[in-house]
């Protein structure tokens, strides 16, 4: 019997997609509090070691030729100091189990960045997200109590299938960066981008998230400014509509941006927060608590405080905790090392790739300024900075060989 090569291929690439679908909408928490709600905590659990193992699987048979690049160096370091911060951890268990639960996630966002060009990734991403807040969308007329915040604070705005409002925001935030970035190079045109950019847009206004828009105006604004130095030829009209859009929802938003910054003037209660958590950091200053242990107890700091806080909603301050300020540092300057990087080529080559890695990482830093993404497990935004640490360094492999060649 003869064996159809293409016709293997076909279903291997259909199921590779479909894996990427499964895994990067959990890493956005899409689905995952109501498969919790249903099902219980033991099936998400059980759902979430599959993934990993289904990673695992994914790295030690089909990319046999993977190698930690050099411009991904930082991130190791501070994955194996999660791994020995075992030995002064506050919580050894939960410590041991999220390191690994890291290193398989940084494998998955390795993966992906051998495994796909930027405008491949960027182009599934658009898309993916677009789905999943459509679904939201949709079910809204029908189920509306499995798509709102449920009884709190923060009771009946619009979450879609996301664990919280904040998520809904910050992954439609992404979305606009997707497609931007499409836009740049050419994969969409103007009129396709100004319609995901609006529907991206009224997601994040459904979620209000005061952080959210104040990130959404960050991002565009830093999108307007990048365009300048482009040499393609960029469409004024997309320019001016985005324009349009930063005046609208500064104007028409002022007084909840003051409240963000304001809250009498405590960022919701955040500058309290920090107060305390800069007071937990002198304790242990130099190598902090162990990685992920602080906050395994998340009652931790409620006698002294109003509400009951899960992180320290600052990514800097978190990493602080977990690593101290050796952590910190390694961080710091990793990221700086590569945004002079990605900013040098996007002078000199003006590419889409350098666009989105700029855009990225200013993303990414503006938004843990609020909450704590930076360093964390089965989330979507570790997953693609390691994504793009990748990128970056395939590109110095690319020029270590030309020079290696011409020698």
């Amino acid at each position: 019997m003869r064996i159809d090569e293409k016709a293997i291929k076909k279903y291997d690439n259909l199921l590779e997609y479909l894996l990427l679908i499964i895994i990067i909408s959990f890493f956005s928490r899409a689905f995952v509090i109501h498969i919790s709600g249903f099902f219980g905590i033991w099936m998400l659990n059980n759902l979430w070691a599959s993934l990993h193992a289904t990673i695992l699987l994914l790295i030690f048979t089909k990319f046999k030729w993977i190698r930690l690049n050099q411009f991904a160096n930082h991130a190791w370091v501070l994955i194996a100091l999660c791994f020995i911060s075992v030995l002064w951890s506050d919580d050894v268990a939960v410590t041991l189990k999220r390191s690994i639960l890291l290193l398989s996630s940084s494998f998955f966002g390795l993966y992906l960045g051998y495994r796909y060009r930027v405008i491949e990734m960027l182009n599934f991403l658009m898309y993916l997200i677009f789905l999943l807040s459509l679904i939201g969308l949709l079910i809204y007329p029908i189920l509306p109590e499995y798509v709102v915040m449920p009884a709190g604070e923060h009771a009946g705005i619009f979450r879609g299938i996301f664990n919280h409002k904040n998520f809904l925001g910050r992954i439609n935030i992404l979305g606009i960066i997707c497609a931007l970035t499409l836009f740049d190079a050419r994969k969409l045109n103007s009129f396709n981008t100004m319609l995901f950019v609006a529907f991206f847009i009224f997601c994040v206004l459904l979620s209000k998230s005061a952080g959210s828009l104040l990130i959404l105006i960050a991002v565009l604004a830093l999108y307007v400014v990048l365009s300048r130095f482009s040499l393609r030829s960029i469409d004024r009209r997309l320019i001016q509509f985005i324009l349009i859009i930063v005046a609208l929802l500064v104007v028409y938003f002022f007084v909840d941006l003051l409240l963000l910054l304001g809250k009498s003037p405590t960022l919701t209660g955040r500058t309290v927060l920090w107060g305390l958590v800069l007071l937990e950091i002198s304790h242990r200053p130099l190598l902090g608590h162990g990685f992920s242990a602080f906050w395994s107890d998340e009652t931790r700091l409620l006698s002294q405080m109003s509400w009951d806080a899960p992180h320290a909603h600052n990514g800097y301050l978190d990493i602080a905790l977990d690593l101290g300020v050796v952590g910190v540092m390694i961080y710091v300057i990793g990221i700086v090392l590569s945004v002079r990087k990605a900013w040098m080529h996007f002078i000199i080559k003006k590419t889409s790739t350098y666009l989105f890695v700029l855009l990225f990482f200013g993303f990414t830093i503006i938004t843990n300024t609020l909450e704590n993404q930076i360093f964390k497990e089965n989330d979507i935004m570790w997953l693609l900075y390691i994504f793009t640490l990748v990128q970056l360094g395939k590109d110095s492999s690319k020029k270590t060989a030309t020079l290696n060649n011409n020698v």
